[in-house]
């Protein structure tokens, strides 16, 4: 009798389990077909496009051409250019912007006169569009009137002054500063919650060990922010790798094209050439290369966590 209502009981149990399970997939159908409409159908199609010579104005079907558009893109210096300039700026953009969130979540962590209105305000320069942050950056940078000139002039520096944005020395590194200013407070304020919602107990556990300031940062505070790190640096690295907006807006790629990166290529392609084909190779090789470096920090991350 025992065994039978054990049976029954698991019956019900998984009819039930059933039925949430089929009313979860429910409820998740408007936002998987929104998906799949407007994320997986286009990707698709941009992966198939990337093996035609697809473009505007053409009369007929395209031809497929197979990896002829990756060969035209091994032999355009352009490309590797690019290409170079996309992974230097996310490999210099991201550990800054690492280092300076976790550097000021530290400062606001403290229970320090005013530290809530400092909170509040970390986020407005980031909530802003990113269009109005250049046009602010630039402005501090402006070649005649900008507060950086005007604020070396009257120090004596004024061979220093400069139009920061279009010298050719100086136009990559302010590309890399302008992802920093922008990126270092959403990173702040994350590592900021992480570290609140970090039980007292572990440093006080810590103390009694003897721990100075040092060795609570590295034994307590970033172990435990250890995947919400990960978690920030992979979605930066991507954002950082395929932005357009930031360098069109500030330098369009120049000057003699020291800050074109590869999303700004693959603009000029599809926009400027008309060589869907082609543009959407180019999408192919940075799909590739975040999803090559993601697996890989990924495994390194959990092979050090044993």
């Amino acid at each position: 009798m025992a065994v039978k209502l054990r049976a029954l009981k698991t019956v019900r149990f998984r009819r039930v389990h059933w039925k949430r399970a089929a009313w979860a997939y429910v409820l998740l159908l408007p936002a998987l077909t929104w998906l799949a409409a407007m994320v997986l159908v286009p990707s698709l199609k941009a992966v198939l496009d990337s093996f035609t010579d697809l473009s505007f104005g053409q009369t007929g079907s395209p031809l497929w051409t197979g990896l002829d558009n990756f060969a035209r893109l091994w032999r355009d210096p352009k490309f590797w250019s690019a290409l170079q300039h996309s992974l230097a700026l996310t490999a210099l953009v991201v550990p800054l912007e690492v280092v300076l969130g976790l550097s000021v979540g530290l400062v606001l962590r403290r229970p320090l006169p005013g530290i809530a209105a400092c909170r509040a305000l970390l986020l407005v320069g980031w909530v802003i569009s990113t269009v109005s942050q250049v046009i602010l950056f630039e402005r501090l940078f402006s070649p005649g009137d900008g507060y950086v000139n005007q604020w070396l002039r009257a120090m004596g520096l004024s061979g220093w002054a400069r139009n920061w944005f279009q010298d050719p020395q100086f136009a990559f590194g302010m590309v890399a500063g302008l992802h920093v200013w922008r990126n270092a407070p959403f990173f702040a304020v994350n590592l900021l919650a992480g570290m609140l919602a970090i039980p007292k107990e572990l440093y006080e556990s810590a103390r009694l060990d003897g721990a100075n300031a040092w060795k609570l940062l590295l034994h307590v505070t970033l172990p435990q922010l250890r995947w919400i790190m990960l978690t920030l640096v992979v979605g930066h690295v991507i954002f950082t790798f395929t932005d357009y907006t930031l360098v069109a807006v500030s330098t369009g790629g120049g000057p003699v094209d020291v800050t074109e990166v590869l999303p700004l290529y693959l603009y000029n392609l599809a926009w400027g050439h008309h060589q869907l084909g082609q543009a959407s190779a180019v999408g192919l090789v940075m799909f590739a290369v975040l999803v090559l470096f993601t697996l890989v920090l990924i495994r390194l991350q959990w092979r050090g966590q044993r």
